[in-house]
């Protein structure tokens, strides 16, 4: 998750707020706590109270120094649902106990205001063939499902849903709202997933249609989406934005 420049954040409606936290605190959505010069991984805790938020109680570093009761820390997470990231300010309450397990927690003081990017996080790069990344596709009624080999040149996330065009090396293409597989391989870690099929469009040239050669843009919103996949495909997103800066 990327720490965003303070002007890329707008308040939201304190309607808003009670709902999004609400959402939040039911899906345990995943978050970052920064505290001082370190932060924490942790989640969303589904038990309530009256007027603090818990938050799960992670492994600690030997080196991570727990703030003292009342100081303030930032909580910062990406909502799926559309895209945006959100954070909060907040007291720390230091730690209690969940009623619902009885485990440790840590305790936050319910937020006065709550803001979020002005922009859905999303993230696009451009790769030559030679390294773009391969993966499977998997469509068709099991157990007849065909695996077609797809080599992505340009990658687009946002939120849960990604998008790509690549040279398809076959007539048949998915069809709109169905669900197809898909496996890839990154960081030599294999991830299988569900996505529906959201987009199709042809991309290219006019050089490139009538040649033969044109492209399908195919954009998926992901149906088992976890946390893990999101984090190491916009990790390879902006590895690749990155080479693309050094040979330009």
């Amino acid at each position: 998750m990327l720490k965003l420049a303070d002007d890329n954040w707008e308040k939201v409606s304190s309607r808003a707020l009670f709902r999004i936290l609400e959402e939040a605190q039911v899906s345990e959505s995943r978050v970052k706590m920064f505290m001082n010069k370190h932060y924490l991984d942790s989640h969303f805790l589904s038990s309530k109270t009256s007027d603090s938020i818990l938050f799960d109680f992670p492994v600690v570093r030997a080196d991570m120094q727990i703030p003292p009761i009342g100081e303030n820390i930032t909580v910062s997470w990406l909502r799926d649902k559309d895209g945006y990231h959100y954070r909060f300010v907040a007291a720390f309450l230091g730690t209690v106990s969940d009623a619902g397990d009885g485990m440790k927690a840590i305790g936050v003081a319910f937020p006065e205001m709550l803001e979020r990017t002005q922009r859905r996080h999303s993230c696009r790069v451009h790769v030559p063939l030679e390294d773009a990344q391969n993966f499977f596709l998997y469509w068709g009624n099991p157990p007849q499902c065909e695996a077609h080999p797809v080599f992505a040149h340009d990658l687009s996330i946002s939120g849960g849903r990604l998008s790509f065009t690549t040279p398809l090396g076959f007539l048949d293409i998915p069809d709109l709202e169905s669900v197809v597989g898909l496996t890839m391989c990154i960081d030599n870690e294999t991830f299988n997933v569900e996505g529906r099929v959201i987009r199709i469009e042809k991309s290219g040239t006019p050089n490139d249609h009538s040649s033969g050669r044109e492209r399908w843009m195919l954009g998926l919103h992901f149906i088992n989406r976890f946390h893990i996949f999101q984090e190491t495909l916009e990790k390879y997103l902006v590895e690749q934005q990155h080479n693309g800066l050094r040979t330009s």
